[in-house]
């Protein structure tokens, strides 16, 4: 009786290395397969939504940041917002407009940003033709 516990326990103790090694790799795949991403945040680290790399580049994501980052009157004021790349380096300071000087158009300024480079690609050209060429 002792000899089959042991083996047993053996195949037990087996069976649970096996587990833990296929969890163990099947995260790293996931990691591994995880696109980069900026986040643009209100506060440094804090308050923050993820933007995504398209093909490898954040090239449609900067665009959509120049286009969105414009004066939408005459009072409003410059108010900070952050682009934070990962928890180890500092985030860089992002200049956006707000009728309020406590910032309450971040979310709306960011959508502005998400909906831009969801429809990025071959609309980004239409987006900067209405945004940019329209007739004042």
């Amino acid at each position: 009786r002792l000899d089959l516990n042991w083996r047993g326990t053996s195949i037990a103790m087996h069976s649970l290395v096996m587990c833990i090694l296929l969890i163990a790799e099947s995260l790293i795949l996931v990691s591994a397969n995880q696109k980069r991403h900026i986040s643009v945040c209100k506060f440094p680290k804090s308050g923050c939504v993820a933007f995504y790399t398209k093909q490898g580049s954040f090239e449609p994501y900067r665009q959509c940041l120049n286009y969105c980052t414009f004066k939408t009157d005459a009072n409003a004021k410059e108010i900070l917002g952050y682009e934070c790349v990962d928890h180890k380096t500092s985030c860089k300071p992002l200049v956006y407009y707000d009728s309020t000087s406590t910032g309450e158009h971040f979310l709306e300024w960011v959508k502005c940003i998400q909906i831009c480079d969801h429809l990025s690609g071959g609309m980004l050209k239409s987006i900067h033709f209405l945004m940019h060429d329209k007739p004042h």
